[in-house]
Formats: C-alpha cells, sequence, structure tokens
C-alpha cells in the first residue's frame, strides 16, 4: 500500500478536535460527528510517526462538549496554554492507532483505550520503556517500576488529548513525500 502526501491530508487531520474514548484506560481519538474515510487511520499513522512539530507552549481549546474529556483536560479551562514536549512527541509516535467505536456510532480513528501504546495493558510501563525510563529487561535486585513512575506516566497519558490535538494542528509533512504499509500499519518513507 502507498500514500503520497498530500495538503489535503494535512488540512483533513487540522480539522479534527480530539475527544478522548473513555473505555478501559481511555485515549484520544477523532470527534462524535466525524465522517470517515477509510484513509484515516493511515494518515493518522504517517503523521504521527513522521510528522515534525517543535516542543513548546502552544494555545489549547477544549474540544465541544459532545466530546468526552480525559481527567487532564476536564481539569482545564475552555482555552488555555499546553506545554508540548518532546515526550508527548515521542509517544504519540508509539501509540497504536485504530479504527473504534467509542460513541456506539461509526467507526473512527483513535488510540486503542485498552493498550493505547502497543501490547502491553500495564501502559504505564510500556510508556516508561517507550520513553527510556526503565530498563528494558527488569533487573534482578528491583522493580524498576517505582510507584512515582507509574503515577507520572497516568498523569501524562492524561495529556495525550490535548497533545494530539495541539501536534495536529501543527505538524508538517513535505507534500509529495510517499509512505508505503500496509493495514495494520508499519508506515515507512519509500
Amino acid at each position: 500500500m502507498e500514500i503520497r502526501w498530500q495538503q489535503d491530508h494535512t488540512d483533513r487531520l487540522r480539522a479534527v478536535r480530539v475527544g478522548w474514548d473513555g473505555a478501559e484506560v481511555g485515549a484520544p481519538c477523532f470527534p462524535p460527528d466525524w465522517e470517515s474515510d477509510p484513509d484515516d487511520v493511515h494518515i493518522l499513522r504517517i503523521a504521527t510517526e513522521h510528522g515534525t512539530c517543535p516542543p513548546g507552549s502552544y494555545p489549547y481549546r477544549r474540544p465541544p462538549e459532545d466530546c468526552e474529556y480525559s481527567l487532564f483536560v476536564e481539569a482545564l479551562g475552555d482555552e488555555s496554554a499546553f506545554d508540548f514536549t518532546d515526550r508527548h512527541r515521542r509517544l504519540l509516535a508509539m501509540m497504536s492507532w485504530t479504527l473504534s467505536d467509542p460513541y456506539d456510532d461509526e467507526d473512527i480513528p483513535g488510540a486503542d483505550p485498552k493498550r493505547p501504546y502497543g501490547d502491553f495493558t500495564f501502559y504505564q510501563l510500556e510508556m516508561a520503556l517507550h520513553l527510556g525510563l526503565i530498563p528494558a529487561q527488569k533487573p534482578a535486585d528491583h522493580d524498576p517500576m517505582t510507584p512515582e513512575i507509574v503515577a507520572a506516566m497516568t498523569s501524562l497519558h492524561g495529556e495525550m488529548q490535548p497533545a494530539l490535538q495541539v501536534f495536529l494542528e501543527r505538524f508538517e509533512i513535505p507534500n509529495g513525500q510517499v509512505f508505503t504499509g500496509h493495514d495494520w500499519g508499519g508506515w515507512e518513507p519509500a
């Protein structure tokens, strides 16, 4: 499968108001009124893996009330500043983007709310591994997943709703760049 990146791909993702799938541990997803296109999940995967967006403080507008909110977003006002970091960027690239039906309607793109960062239901562990906070091999003498790391990853996970919104509003991919991949993902520049 091949996708040649075009401005309409960027424009389509810029139009998304990121909601929250409240099932399981929750995860960012497209809004309930989104009219899905078969390529949406593919262009989302390409953008989050290969798009660029510099870290910084960006304005964030909470989505309409017909969207669910992460606990982090619930605590924000309608408009606020959001500090988009390299950690957010790295986690967006690792998220398990799929089609799901969080609003019991039509399938829309979003992260898997049970396993948002790969194969583990202990999502905080997987986040810590992706961010290099713990070693890939558990040491024999101690568990590196401290309660502090678990709490920090739980909090960071709630920030992924505004992180995706800020990213989609600002990411860049050159028009004409070709990507090859599969229905399940694995998108790489050709």
